[in-house]
């Protein structure tokens, strides 16, 4: 048993640090030992295979290394996406529409360069590249899902919400197909926009339409994730900004359980789910806790308000609960 226990704090070490390449290569080398662990915790080992088997499937290992197109069928929210690596293209997602159908060519660096930002909180080109490639992906799907006359021709403000959308459902994408690092490292770009240096950017509702749900989801349920600490006293106004200050500044240097990561998997599934291109009509993004967050900024300040109100709620009663 100390040989199967050891094996197993060994896989679970490389699956939630994002070394998915030792990872895969302990769960074929200790299958035998792992399969030794008492029964309670072989769904453990069962979800790491399943989760690295969805989120790095076989054609990954030509995503860092090609220079030369490739084709490949990823599967993205449960859609088989035919699809071209194009690594001349110029830009990550092109559609061509041709007799009915949509060819995607997709393009992502085979590598990525040191980014000085992420590299100072702890991550490296490896969890850049895995949040990058299923970032793209989860774009492309997302445009699919959109009929073409509704990506042409647009006024200023529906291409602004049609930037808005894809790019919630790219984030969306990556955040929830990373490896657990790459994870919080998707999380942390999304609570950034909250940073006032942030505030020009493009699509910043869209992203922080994923933090809003990523803090609700723990905030509803603080018992389910007690690696992550939230703050005793915030103030009645700009809640949900100050909130995201808090757990940004956490969550760059720590991380959470197995089991937390795959609950938080199963929450950001659900907004995928909830937010599919009725959220593109409306422009809103529903969350769990029934509050909404509208793409438009401007339409968004009186909801903001009510979620304040929420999250104010909340954190208050958890602080009292013993």
């Amino acid at each position: 048993m100390p040989k199967a226990s050891e094996a197993y704090q060994r896989l679970l070490d490389a699956y939630l640090e994002g070394r998915w390449d030792a990872a895969a290569g302990m769960l074929a080398a200790s299958n035998h030992e792992l399969l030794a662990l008492p029964v309670s915790e072989q769904p453990k080992v069962a979800y790491i295979r399943q989760s690295m088997t969805e989120c790095r499937p076989a054609w990954w290992s030509r995503c860092k290394t090609t220079s030369e197109s490739f084709v490949f069928t990823p599967n993205v929210w449960g859609h088989a996406m035919p699809a071209t690596f194009e690594p001349a293209a110029k830009s990550p997602v092109q559609l061509h529409f041709s007799r009915g159908k949509v060819l995607v060519s997709l393009m992502w660096p085979p590598t990525m360069a040191e980014n000085p930002v992420a590299k100072g909180r702890g991550f490296v080109p490896e969890d850049l590249v895995h949040l990058n490639v299923w970032t793209t992906l989860g774009m492309a799907e997302a445009s699919i899902g959109i009929p073409l006359q509704a990506q042409t021709n647009l006024t200023p403000a529906a291409k602004t919400l049609l930037d808005q959308y894809l790019d919630f459902r790219s984030n969306l994408t990556g955040v929830y197909y990373a490896t657990p690092k790459a994870r919080r490292w998707g999380l942390w770009l999304c609570m950034a926009m909250y940073v006032g240096e942030n505030a020009g950017v493009p699509v910043r509702s869209a992203r922080e339409a994923i933090a809003v749900a990523f803090m609700s989801e723990v905030v509803a349920n603080p018992s389910r994730y007690p690696s992550i600490p939230l703050p005793k006293k915030l103030p009645d106004v700009d809640t949900e900004e100050k909130l995201a200050w808090e757990l940004r500044l956490w969550i760059e240097k720590h991380g959470w359980t197995l089991v937390e990561d795959k609950l938080l998997r199963d929450a950001m599934a659900a907004c995928a789910k909830a937010n599919g291109s009725k959220a593109h009509q409306k422009g809103q993004i529903t969350l769990a806790n029934g509050l909404i967050i509208d793409l438009d900024p401007a339409k968004d300040q009186p909801l903001r308000r009510q979620r304040d109100q929420w999250f104010k709620s909340k954190l208050d009663a958890a602080v009292q609960a013993p």
